[in-house]
């Protein structure tokens, strides 16, 4: 299996966790698969679009427990970030 290749199992895995880490389910462990997950999954975009290790800046903000923290992808010509909305807000 290529490691540049973005699995479904991972992006459902980010997903679930995304759908779980919010005020309403404040598990702390819920909060750790959404950034760990999204770590991998925006990792994989990363060496999916062509990019080399080192060529770009892969954050993670873990923020306060009323919230889910963020993670960031970011090159001289490409941002992503991903985080979990408060709906409503």
């Amino acid at each position: 299996m290529s490691k540049r290749k973005i699995l479904d199992a991972d992006i459902c895995v980010f997903l679930q966790a995304a759908a779980t880490c919010s005020p309403d389910y404040p598990y702390p462990e819920a909060k750790l698969d959404f950034l760990s997950t999204g770590k991998v999954v925006l990792r994989r975009i990363a060496h999916t679009l062509g990019y080399a290790p080192g060529s770009y800046d892969l954050r993670i903000n873990r923020a306060g427990i009323a919230v889910s923290g963020e993670i960031t992808l970011h090159t001289d010509d490409l941002y992503v970030r991903s985080h979990n909305r408060i709906a409503g807000r």
